[in-house]
């Protein structure tokens, strides 16, 4: 399993339900040695026109390109095998997506969220996600013990995933995902006011917070859900009258 070697649980289920949904249906039948250039050609003008599966319309440049990164990338690994004696897809002319703005919390902005999120129980962790620039997966695998409060530092070793409705851990996406990032005094201080107060909660549960713990977490100690943080993180932006943007876009 090249990809299962290779690249994320995160990317494989990507690539799984591409290559389920669209390029088996489109491109299935075709002996990987009898592939051409101009059958895949083909396949991107007819996904761009009609490529959608619900059949309004087509897909877009940038989704058309990935689906040729795919395939580009399958079949330089089938080159590596002799299974096939070239890459067809080099000598295909993939569509280029128009560049698209990408939307960001504007400075201003920052205050009026804040204010909003201050009390939910997700403030601490909205808080460290500015301050830090981390993934939300990122933040939602942070456990204790990756966290330096004298030192003034965390470090990124872990992510939470979920896949198919459960969550697990993983390795960070790339090795310069793996990293320190430095502490401001403020978000240390917030940190460790959050910590007591975990700390006083599990207490009350008949439960200890142990290095391994999650920062973010149920007050019972299990990992939030990220669909969930994306959603009400949604919500307060509304509430603050704030543009739309994904949690992402705070790094």
């Amino acid at each position: 399993n090249y990809a299962g070697m290779h690249t994320s649980p995160r990317t494989q289920e990507s690539y799984r339900m591409e290559v389920e949904h669209h390029l088996i249906p489109h491109l299935g039948a075709i002996a990987l040695c009898q592939l051409q250039p101009q059958q895949l050609q083909s396949y991107y003008a007819d996904a761009l026109k009609k490529g959608r599966m619900d059949g309004k319309g087509g897909l877009s440049a940038r989704t058309v390109l990935y689906h040729h990164r795919i395939l580009s990338e399958a079949l330089s690994h089938a080159l590596k095998m002799e299974l096939v004696a070239r890459n067809v897809a080099k000598a295909v002319d993939p569509p280029r997506p128009r560049q698209v703005k990408i939307a960001t919390m504007a400075l201003e902005d920052i205050p009026k969220f804040v204010e909003v999120v201050w009390e939910t129980p997700y403030y601490v962790l909205f808080f460290t996600a500015l301050f830090t620039g981390m993934r939300l997966g990122e933040l939602l695998g942070l456990r204790w013990r990756d966290i330096g409060l004298d030192s003034g530092a965390l470090f990124v070793v872990q992510a939470l995933y979920k896949r198919r409705g459960v969550c697990q851990m993983i390795e960070p996406k790339s090795p310069y995902s793996r990293r320190k990032i430095a502490l401001p005094s403020s978000l240390s201080l917030l940190l460790r006011q959050h910590g007591a107060k975990q700390e006083a909660e599990r207490i009350l549960l008949g439960k200890v917070v142990s290095g391994d713990d999650l920062v973010f977490a149920y007050v019972d100690g299990r990992p939030l859900d990220p669909d969930t943080v994306s959603h009400a993180f949604v919500r307060l932006l509304k509430r603050a009258g704030l543009p739309h943007i994904r949690f992402h876009d705070l790094r």
